[in-house]
């Protein structure tokens, strides 16, 4: 599993971010969308799992480790993107993706002979009731799990992670 994770940087108007990667500095890539106000840090993790990592999807991967004490993730938006390989997985349940953010996404996501992609945003639409949408303790992480192992396959899944950094009380 290889990640790469990018400081997001504003570009003019705020219709398009540039994500500066934090180790190599000259490696950028263009995300669109809107950075948001009152956030501590905006950043994007790029997780690459290869056919190894998803055939061992039932014993979970972390997408974002644990964070310092007194801080906590805002995933905004994770996207999956799945390139198919010559030989298609058997299906788990579902693939699940919980601690700071939960998603669960069909695993028809990765037992296609097609390319797919799966977009899980974060809906704090309320409404005016009391429900709770994520409830996360903190430090927090980002785990990528399924119920049984996937067989077979050798298909690659890219996770792309949009989230704030945010420390507690402040």
């Amino acid at each position: 599993m290889k990640i790469t994770d990018y400081t997001i940087e504003p570009i003019s108007d705020g219709s398009l971010i540039l994500g500066v990667n934090s180790a190599n500095p000259q490696e950028t890539v263009l995300f669109s969308g809107a950075q948001s106000a009152g956030t501590t840090a905006n950043l994007a993790s790029v997780i690459e799992l290869e056919s190894s990592d998803i055939l061992d999807l039932d014993n979970g991967s972390l997408l974002l480790p644990v964070s310092d004490a007194g801080k906590y993730y805002e995933v905004t938006t994770v996207i999956m993107e799945f390139t198919a390989g010559l030989t298609q997985y058997t299906a788990p349940s579902n693939i699940e993706l919980s601690g700071c953010f939960n998603a669960v996404v069909s695993s028809g996501l990765i037992t296609g002979a097609t390319d797919a992609v799966a977009i899980a945003k974060s809906s704090n639409n309320l409404s005016g009731t009391s429900t709770v949408v994520n409830s996360i303790t903190v430090p927090s992480a980002l785990l990528i799990s399924s119920d049984t192992a996937p067989t077979l396959g050798d298909g690659t899944l890219r996770v792309i992670v949009f989230y704030n950094l945010r420390t507690f009380g402040a």
